[in-house]
């Protein structure tokens, strides 16, 4: 068995097209929560829920990249440790590589969306609705919007 291991994700473009558009739905949906609740609508704070919905979008494209690359190469380095039973399955050993690959690069992309979103939601609902209650809806939001991106790419570093 050798010890070389090819880390690298096959249709990184595909991921980076969902990355961006899970990204920007995520971090908009405070927006339009605090536009709705709060009444801070575009035509008056647009100046604020812009910059920082994108911000907050760019951080959790980070996030989704540290750890779907870190669980991507750790589930190939503990997948490459079992041999495949290539003909139980109808294949060749390089088609049955090929979508083993395939597979791990799927489990390991949706598992970074579901734990960067949870944390991102999490995070911003304290700080929004618990931490913050006191503090106007414009500065909550920019503040709250800030410390969970600030909190989902930071906490990605350890987990890619």
């Amino acid at each position: 068995m050798s010890d070389d291991y090819d880390f690298k994700q096959p249709a990184a473009a595909e991921t980076s097209t969902l990355f961006f558009g899970v990204a920007l739905l995520v971090a908009s949906l405070p927006g339009y929560l605090f536009n709705g609740v709060h009444d801070m609508s575009l035509a008056d704070f647009g100046v604020v829920i812009l910059p920082i919905t994108v911000l907050g979008a760019l951080a959790l494209i980070a996030g989704y990249k540290h750890v779907s690359d870190g669980t991507f190469n750790r589930l190939t380095v503990i997948r490459n440790q079992t041999k495949i039973n290539h003909k139980k399955l109808n294949m060749t050993a390089a088609e049955a590589n090929a979508v083993q690959t395939q597979r791990t690069q799927q489990e390991s992309v949706m598992w970074s969306l579901f734990l960067n979103n949870a944390m991102f939601v999490t995070c911003f609902s304290f700080f929004a609705f618990y931490a913050l209650q006191a503090v106007a809806a414009p500065y909550r939001y920019t503040i709250a919007m800030a410390a969970s991106a600030a909190f989902v790419w930071q906490g990605s570093q350890f987990m890619g």
